[in-house]
């Protein structure tokens, strides 16, 4: 959501961010137990079949004429966020509960994650930007604002798409920096994906490539020295879906030696 991408890959995949990864989440259970009866109902009602996420709205709804807590509309907005697409209802809840709360900033990103989700990314961009300017150094806004920016400039009606496009590149140029240090596979596969996902194959596939590489790196100073930092198998992960977005982008235009290089030498050999 790249919202950062946790899913097995596949070549439709949701735009995502690596939220998952640099907000880990917070355990509820115990922040509010008079609460945890609603929060598992409808937790039960979201992980069931499409017409069940149409339930799970009215619990929500329910939950938003309560005064809630922080925790439970974390616990609430990343499960509904992680399950609903482009659910034009999502927002409108999230539209009223950003008004009871107007300063309450997880109900903000909320809001700009699922106008990036939904493709409102001049919106998304819009209710990005005082959250970056309070918190600068925060890689996920970062790479946020670079991907609204990156589709915004592809926009019939964006009349200066050179300036938008320049714009995400900073942006993820920062992302870049404030990430690569500790998790420099997953900064060029959600590169590979932003870029890919726009139609800009070569440049897609030069990141991933590179993720890649980042990850050979990473396993020779494991070897070489017998320490594994906290990050590898999420470094892994994302090597493996670079190495699945490199198969089906090569298959795409024509390339099948390749493809069926990178599919026995990185996917199936792990």
């Amino acid at each position: 959501f790249f919202l950062m991408i946790r899913r097995p890959p596949r070549s439709t995949q949701s735009r995502s961010s690596a939220a998952s990864d640099v907000y880990k989440r917070q355990e509820y259970m115990g922040a509010d137990k008079t609460l945890a009866g609603d929060i598992y109902v409808l937790g039960v009602h979201v992980n069931f079949s499409l017409g069940e996420y149409i339930e799970a709205f009215s619990y929500m709804k329910k939950l938003s004429n309560k005064n809630i807590s922080n925790s439970l509309i974390q616990t609430v907005m990343a499960v509904l966020l992680r399950r609903i697409d482009n659910s034009g209802h999502y927002r409108t809840i999230l539209s009223k509960l950003q008004m009871k709360m107007e300063q309450n900033e997880i109900l903000q990103q909320l809001v700009a994650l699922n106008y990036l989700q939904s493709g409102f990314y001049a919106l998304s961009v819009k209710t990005f930007a005082p959250l970056k300017a309070k918190y600068p150094k925060d890689p996920l806004l970062s790479l946020c604002l670079g991907i609204s920016l990156l589709f915004e400039s592809t926009s019939r009606n964006n009349l200066d798409k050179l300036r938008t496009f320049r714009a995400a590149l900073r942006y993820f140029a920062e992302y870049t920096r404030l990430r690569e240090a500790l998790h420099p596979v997953e900064v060029q596969y959600n590169l590979g994906r932003a870029f890919s996902q726009i139609g800009l194959v070569n440049i897609g596939i030069r990141h991933f490539e590179q993720a890649i590489l980042a990850f050979q790196k990473m396993k020779k100073v494991v070897k070489d020295h017998g320490i594994v930092p906290e990050s590898f198998e999420e470094e892994e992960e994302s090597m493996r879906m670079s190495a699945y977005n490199l198969v089906v982008l090569y298959r795409g235009i024509g390339d099948e030696e390749t493809a069926h290089t990178i599919l026995h030498a990185h996917i199936l050999s792990t």
